[in-house]
């Protein structure tokens, strides 16, 4: 939630629109959630940020992105990690008077990341089916239901858990036996 802080008020300061976009990866090892998936859970843990989200599904990548803001902007600045800074700086000056135009782009760095809260942790977590500290390393604002949601459609994109079917039913089969025993 820092990185969006950050570029709102940035983008207040500066008189410029703030525009949020999810990557559209998806894969088992880096990138387990769907970009559906993904909109789902932003909107929940950050209903304040939710109208600066961008929903194109044919926008894939940042230099679509770019393409899709050429002619709308004459400067660009984008948030990233600290580790992806280089990267992306690079990237977007290699396609930059080819691909799209901007008079400017910056790709300013949101600083450290916090202990523990990177999305190697997130999925490492996963990995090892330790929901407590998946969830002790939220904010705990957050409501812990969606939390655990968010751990279970991780291990279903990281192909975890085969059985995770049974493992639903059997939980909810849980549930409503606890509600019918008022416990």
């Amino acid at each position: 939630e820092i990185m969006l802080e950050e570029g709102k008020l940035m983008a207040d300061s500066e008189k410029a629109d703030f525009k949020i976009y999810l990557s559209k990866s998806y894969d088992a090892k880096k990138n387990p959630l769907s970009y559906l998936i993904k909109v789902k859970f932003f909107k929940k843990l950050f209903p304040r940020y939710a109208p600066y989200l961008v929903e194109d599904e044919s926008l894939k990548n940042i230099i679509n992105i770019m393409a899709d803001l050429d002619g709308k902007y004459s400067d660009a600045v984008m948030l990233v990690g600290e580790d992806r800074v280089d990267d992306f700086k690079n990237l977007l000056d290699r396609y930059n008077g080819t691909e799209y135009n901007f008079d400017e782009i910056i790709v300013q760095n949101t600083g450290g990341r916090v202990e523990g809260r990177s999305a190697s942790a997130m999925r490492s977590f996963v990995k090892k089916g330790d929901l407590e500290s998946f969830i002790g390393s939220y904010p705990s604002s957050v409501n812990r239901e969606l939390l655990t949601s968010i751990f279970n459609e991780l291990k279903m994109g990281m192909k975890l858990n085969e059985n995770y079917l049974d493992k639903l039913i059997n939980d909810e089969v849980d549930t409503v036996i606890r509600k019918l025993l008022g416990d």
